[in-house]
């Protein structure tokens, strides 16, 4: 598919902003949209019903910021995911909410993707055979699925760490694990699910099927549970150095970045680790894999602090500010 102009959205001329209000008719902040967008929006629009993929290059910004809310939310209602056999794919510096497919969805052949530095809330509410569902929505999604009639495989060296999930009572988070992964590092985040945890199969128009006594290479620690069911006692993946303990967010169930800010700073402040790569994995992320700002822009000092925000002290602030 050809490359549209990558203008954002402050820069558009009339008619290209006039494009704009004619692809996103009604929606919701469609001013804030880079102009790229309107090409997702039309991809979306002739897959729906279809088996038909489409792929695109892009700007960042899409992936990035208001972005998030304002495009990924509602095409991701609307079935819309990142497909497989996919490289390097970083997703960081968002808020996610109400998404009903839910937050970490990586499917099958995808090597080094990344999700850091986001803050998910509520997201994966969808229920299997409730209003059509056809699957789950989950809150972390590794999935071997590459193709309808294809064995499953991957993915390989994934990336989780610095996120902040909540999740509200009345959800529940629901996680899946191929058996087919292979390299995985979950660390730094922060867990705050109030309901219950289950694992699930990923049924992506079949299950994951099969059992691993052990998946290789894995890198999982040093993050922090509301409580011990937080994460499923029996998926694949366990903690090895798992924290226990409520965060104190400023106002949980919030849609802005402050609301995640932990008061119970003991938790979380230099309780993480710096990201190293994973056992056999010559990539890592592209760009490398120790951040120096968080997901409001502060910088990352000592070691890192658990979840996507920093507790930043006034010694750090008087340091940013010359």
């Amino acid at each position: 598919m050809g490359n549209p102009p990558f203008v954002g959205a402050r820069l558009m001329g009339k008619e290209q902003k006039a494009d704009v209000n004619t692809i996103f008719p009604e929606w919701k902040n469609a001013g804030n949209l880079d102009y790229v967008c309107c090409w997702y929006k039309k991809a979306a629009d002739i897959m729906q019903g279809t088996s038909v993929r489409s792929a695109l290059v892009s700007t960042n910004s899409v992936s990035q910021g208001e972005s998030v809310a304002n495009l990924w939310k509602p095409l991701f209602d609307a079935g819309v995911h990142i497909d497989f056999n996919c490289r390097n794919v970083i997703v960081q510096y968002n808020l996610s909410a109400n998404n009903a497919g839910g937050f970490c969805e990586i499917l099958g052949n995808n090597h080094n993707c990344a999700y850091r530095y986001n803050v998910s809330v509520n997201d994966g509410h969808r229920i299997k055979g409730k209003g059509g569902a056809f699957q789950e929505g989950k809150t972390f999604w590794l999935s071997g699925y590459t193709g309808d009639k294809s064995p499953r495989l991957g993915p390989f060296n994934t990336y989780f760490y610095n996120n902040t999930i909540y999740v509200d009572e009345d959800i529940v988070a629901k996680f899946a694990i191929s058996p087919t992964t292979r390299g995985v590092l979950i660390a730094n985040n922060i867990f705050h699910i109030k309901g219950q945890s289950e694992t699930v199969m990923g049924d992506q128009n079949r299950a994951d099927v099969g059992k691993a006594a052990e998946i290789p290479g894995v890198l999982f620690r040093n993050n922090l549970f509301l409580r011990a069911d937080n994460w499923p006692m029996d998926s694949l993946l366990q903690d090895d150095a798992p924290i226990l303990g409520n965060p104190g967010f400023q106002n949980p169930g919030g849609l802005k970045f402050e609301d995640y800010i932990p008061v119970n700073q003991s938790l979380v402040r230099n309780r993480g680790i710096r990201i190293p790569t994973l056992p056999g994995d010559a990539v890592g992320i592209v760009g490398g894999l120790n951040l120096e700002r968080d997901i409001m822009g502060q910088r990352v000092v000592d070691e890192p602090d658990l979840g996507a925000i920093e507790m930043v002290s006034p010694e750090t602030l008087q340091a940013d500010s010359r």
